[in-house]
């Protein structure tokens, strides 16, 4: 029998990965976790200001009914705070809905819930009409069951929620994923709070006493009769399990492709696309115009901004987030992007005088280790080829993430839910 370096391997050192290591090293088993990255954290990611604030520039929003992620939350010692929603909010274009298509929004809003609340959590393909719903797209499916103004307000929420255009989205991903937060309740209530410390706090709570190595890019995995190999740039190592907590498409990417047949490891999928952007100004000048800092485009190259400025702080911060094909127009240059976001903000909100003292921004596409942001989605016809080769994480190979995950998919909260199962698959596997 070779000699192993650990009982589990682990490969990333995000949300779920973390979480899944620590778990593993509760209950006494050795993990090691691999991070490519220089840092922790995967699309988690706080950086701290000159003046010692922090401000996030991946995941970072947080919502009541998220159970896990508000008791990691509370353990690591963070502060929860609320978005300011006070003052005039923007949306361009200004239309405006008449009354009778507030009732069509409101319409097929209750059949989305009604068809989400049908669909199974853990096996979506076995809905009586799994197969058609997967080979249609998500645009497709909500202008076959609404009004075009109520299908265009859902299409274009989708569209943000994703970061991907809903007419690229497999309609059973869509409600699977509505499925998954409980729906209406749950979406309504899924981004409220944000930590002011940083979701990074959450993160180095869940590194404490882990053996994570940090710049270790593994560029395959293999399986013997003995154990697995897990081969990087430095060295190769060797472990009893292994545990994925990758985007599906690089898991997919490491894996033999006998591997990865066996283990069902076949997912269709694609990221986000996803500019994340942060603001700083000495002050919240937009609150001294009576506006709320919150505002949606379809023109761009700003997707959606809102205030993130902590009540008592002395000065202002927005969080500016670009998706789709706002994202995807900006620039790799950074200073020449965020330049061109603070351009946005001044003509939304009509500055002409203040100037952000910091701004940081983020390309998360152009990542290689995330490849977009903020998770990944099914395309059309994926759920059902998963079905025929039904993902089912025996033997020494597993996976987690917010992908993989059966309650708040895409979400914080789904990275740890997914963990928590991963980590019983593993202690099952170990047990065997």
């Amino acid at each position: 029998m070779k000699p192993v370096d650990a009982q589990v391997i682990v490969i990333g050192a995000g949300l779920s990965g973390l979480a899944t290591a620590q778990q593993l090293n509760a209950v006494g088993f050795e993990t090691i976790v691999l991070e490519a990255r220089s840092r922790i954290g995967g699309r988690v990611h706080s950086h701290t200001l000159p003046d010692g604030t922090v401000i996030d520039l991946g995941g970072q929003m947080i919502g009541p009914k998220q159970t896990r992620i508000n008791k990691l939350a509370k353990a690591a010692g963070a502060t929860l705070l609320p978005l300011s929603t006070q003052g005039k909010s923007i949306k361009e274009p200004n239309t405006s809905l008449s009354l009778l298509d507030r009732f069509h929004v409101a319409k097929l809003g209750l059949r989305l819930h009604k068809e989400a609340k049908k669909t199974p959590i853990d096996t979506p393909w076995t809905r009586a009409d799994a197969a058609a719903l997967d080979t249609m797209s998500s645009a497709q499916w909500m202008s076959s069951k609404g009004t075009a103004p109520a299908a265009l307000v859902w299409t274009d929420l989708a569209n943000q929620s994703f970061c991907i255009e809903s007419n690229k989205i497999s309609a059973l991903e869509a409600l699977h994923h509505f499925a998954s937060m409980g729906g209406l309740p749950g979406l309504i209530t899924a981004e409220t709070n944000y930590i002011e410390q940083g979701a990074g706090i959450m993160v180095d709570y869940l590194a404490q006493n882990i053996n994570v190595m940090s710049g270790m890019a593994v560029h395959s995995i293999k399986t013997s009769n003995e154990c697995v190999s897990v081969n990087t740039k430095q060295k190769t190592l060797y472990a009893n399990q292994v545990v994925l907590a990758v985007p599906p498409q690089i898991g997919q990417r490491l894996l033999q492709a006998r591997d990865a047949q066996e283990i069902g490891y076949i997912n269709q999928s694609i990221t986000g696309s996803v500019v994340k952007t942060v603001l700083v100004y000495t002050t919240p000048w937009w609150k001294t115009k009576k506006y709320s800092g919150m505002s949606t485009s379809n023109i761009g190259p700003a997707s959606s901004t809102y205030d993130a400025t902590p009540k008592a702080a002395p000065f202002g911060r927005l969080m500016v987030t670009s998706t789709n094909e706002h994202a995807r127009a900006l620039p790799i240059d950074e200073p020449t992007r965020i330049q061109r976001i603070t351009d946005h903000i001044d003509r939304l909100f009509k500055n002409d005088t203040e100037k952000p003292v910091y701004a940081k921004s983020v390309h998360w596409n152009h990542e290689p280790e995330s490849l977009g942001g903020f998770s990944s989605v099914r395309v059309p016809g994926s759920w059902m080829q998963q079905a025929k080769r039904s993902a089912n994480s025996k033997g020494p190979i597993h996976f987690t993430g917010t992908e993989f995950a059966h309650e708040w998919r895409s979400y914080m909260e789904g990275a740890l839910e997914s963990a928590e199962r991963t980590t019983k698959q593993v202690l099952q596997s170990l047990k065997t």
